[in-house]
Formats: C-alpha cells, structure tokens, sequence
C-alpha cells in the first residue's frame, strides 16, 4: 500500500512518517507540505492543501491507498478532501484517517459522545476557534461517502521531551520550581506521548477503517498529579532549572479522560511522563 501523509514532516507526523516506512504493508511513504524539505528528498511533495487543484495533483500523481491527514484543522480542510472522493480523484483510497482533538469534548459530553460523531445542533459559540474547526472539520465529513473509509483520531495533550510547542518542558519547570500552590488537583484529563501517538497512528493505518478513535495513554492525571511525577524524576537535577512564572500548559475546561480499546497497542501514562521527563533532565543537563 501506498500512504500519503498530509503534514507528517515534523514532531509527530515525522514519527509516523518513519514507523510506516519500516512497515511491510507500506510499498510507499510520502508527506505533503507548504515547505521544501530537502532533508526528505523523493519522500516528499512540496504543496499547500488549502490549493486545492495542486492537492488533487499530488492525489493524481501518488493515487494514496492511505491518507493520514495531520493537518486538517477546519470545514474546508474536510470538504477539500470530500470533494476530491466524490470527484473520483482518490479512486484506490481505502482509508483516510484524520486527526481531530481531544478538546471537543470541552463542547460534547463525553459519557455521551465517546468514540461517537458529534450532534449536529450543537452551540459552538463558547468554543476556541481551533476547537470550533476540528469540529466543524469531523462533522463535515459525517456525512459525506468519505465517511465510510475514516478514521477520525481524537488525540489529547502530546508530550516528549523534544516537544517542539515547549508545553512539556514549561510542565517540568514548574513540576521543580516550589511554586505548586496553585495547580489545580480537581480536573483529570490524559495525555499521549509522541511516540505512543505515532504507533497508534501506524497501527490504525494498517487495519481497515475504524469510525472515532480516543486515542490516548492508559490512565490520566490531575496538574497536581503531573508535576508530582516529574518532580520526583528530577531529584537532584532540579538545581538546573531557572526560576519562571506559573503559567500552567495543560488546561481543559472539564475532565476529560479518554482511552480506547480499537487497538492492541498500549503504554501507561505515568511510565510514559516519568520516561519523558528522564530525558528531558538529560538533554538540560
């Protein structure tokens, strides 16, 4: 088969980029974004998406068996990919999995709506505008005959030590600070770390369409509870870390605690933090 990755040249896209490539289903592996990227030479095609007649020709010329889609954030961006099924140009596609958030169940009960596509009638007004486009993006392909091939992945918070969005590292220079007193210990919510993602996502990529994914660790913590973690993975290295404000990275409105049982694959959230947080004292030291 051949996969098409849309995004996939950075963080966790990249990851997911080289598991396939070392998977015998996959003949072919390429990812598709605005930059040149000569790092990545024949794997990679040089297109912005929102161009929709150059998208349809890297569709044309690859003809993808497999989409992961990593930067699909808005109605457009699904419409898009819904108008180039229903024009026939994705004739061999079996399987178009796109990442969505977490964060959508900030807007949608989760007992409700886990693992399940979202009502249509919803107010949105009180959403973020990233949050209000992976909705609108999900819901624009409900309905759509490209439904039948997704996989919509609802990913929570991703951490690592190299995160390039700097949340992991901002959350282990608090977790030493002494300035704990106002993290919250009420809110649960999970977390995914960089490389469970990307085996989750190679995994779902390798099995026929599976609907909505929550794709997480096994287990969730309170802010409380993550900063506890990684303190005590600092010990003595905590002396390395310069004094900053208390701006915590991982907020959601509600407690959100997500984990599927679609894939084989597991890994445990606070083995995942405490490895995470290992490393990153490493790499300051």
């Amino acid at each position: 088969m051949k996969a098409l990755i849309l995004g996939g040249t950075r963080y966790v896209g990249r990851l997911v980029s080289h598991l396939l490539l070392q998977n015998r289903l996959f003949t072919e592996v390429k990812t598709v974004s605005r930059n040149d990227f000569l790092t990545l030479k024949d794997q990679h095609f040089v297109c912005d998406r929102k161009i929709h007649n150059d998208l349809l020709m890297v569709f044309d010329n690859f003809q993808p068996n497999v989409i992961i889609d990593m930067i699909n954030f808005s109605k457009d961006d699904s419409q898009g990919m819904v108008n180039a099924f229903n024009q026939n140009r994705l004739p061999y596609l079996q399987h178009y999995v796109m990442i969505s958030s977490f964060f959508v169940y900030n807007h949608f009960n989760l007992l409700e709506y886990r693992e399940k596509e979202l009502d249509f009638d919803a107010d949105l007004a009180r959403s973020d505008a990233y949050t209000r486009g992976k909705i609108e993006a999900e819901k624009t392909l409900y309905s759509s005959k490209l439904m039948n091939l997704s996989t919509i992945i609802r990913l929570p918070f991703i951490f690592s030590a190299d995160d390039y969005s700097c949340r992991f590292k901002t959350a282990c220079d608090i977790a030493v600070s002494d300035m704990l007193g106002g993290i919250d210990d009420n809110i649960k919510y999970s977390l995914i770390s960089k490389t469970f993602a990307a085996k989750g996502i190679e995994e779902i990529c390798s099995n026929p369409p599976l609907g909505v994914v929550d794709l997480a660790n096994s287990g969730c913590v309170t802010s409380r509870e993550l900063c506890l973690i990684i303190k005590n993975i600092a010990g003595e290295k905590k002396s390395c870390i310069e004094p900053i404000k208390l701006d915590f990275p991982y907020t959601v409105m509600t407690s959100i605690s997500i984990e599927t049982d679609k894939i084989s694959f597991k890994e445990n959230l606070v083995s995942a933090l405490e490895r995470e947080a290992k490393e990153y004292f490493l790499l300051r030291n």
